[in-house]
């Protein structure tokens, strides 16, 4: 992995004062311990996929660079589900579910313990009781290797990169295995 010009190493010793810090430290200790080997990139605060990718489109990489968008949501019945696409991806709620809407805030706080515009799939570390139902688009599942996605690890002002190997490894690891792919695109 190249090292853009505020790359950290992940060592939890690095990690910034944040809020997060520890949301942070678990997540890349998980990533670690998967030999998941990904920089933890510090920016300021990005609101929008389109932002982040302005942020760090003048960095250097290896490879292709993608974006991601996390949308946590309730059905009319309760249910929660955490939708994971591609940046560019048109995301079809009504592909998803039926009566589902944007959940609120004081429940992705309690659920996956991160502030909306940090929603992530990596905060699933913090839904012990495994409330969400995961659905993955398939463009972004489908992926190659050769492509690294950004994803918050719990703020919007640091990013990860993984590959769709490393997301999906990453999911089995905290029993998300059952996650759904979803084609945005048919």
């Amino acid at each position: 992995v190249s090292a853009p010009r505020n790359y950290r190493k992940m060592d939890t010793v690095d990690i910034p004062d944040s809020p997060f810090k520890e949301l942070i430290a678990k997540i890349m200790a998980k990533l670690k311990e998967l030999h998941i080997d990904s920089p933890l990139l510090t920016h300021p605060k990005v609101l929008t996929v389109e932002a982040h990718r302005n942020e760090l489109e003048t960095e250097k990489f290896e490879g292709e660079i993608g974006f991601t968008k996390s949308l946590f949501l309730k059905q009319k019945k309760g249910k929660l589900l955490l939708v994971l696409a591609r940046g560019e991806t048109k995301v079809e709620l009504k592909k998803v579910a039926k009566d589902v809407r944007f959940a609120n805030e004081e429940l992705l706080s309690s659920v996956l313990g991160v502030e909306p515009g940090a929603v992530t799939p990596l905060a699933l570390i913090n839904d012990v009781n495994h409330q969400l139902t995961v659905f993955v688009d398939k463009a972004l599942h489908d992926a190659p290797n050769t492509t690294r996605f950004c994803f918050h690890p719990g703020t919007n002002e640091q990013t990860v990169l993984l590959t769709s190997a490393d997301l999906v490894k990453y999911l089995k690891a905290l029993d998300y295995g059952d996650y759904t792919v979803i084609d945005f695109a048919a």
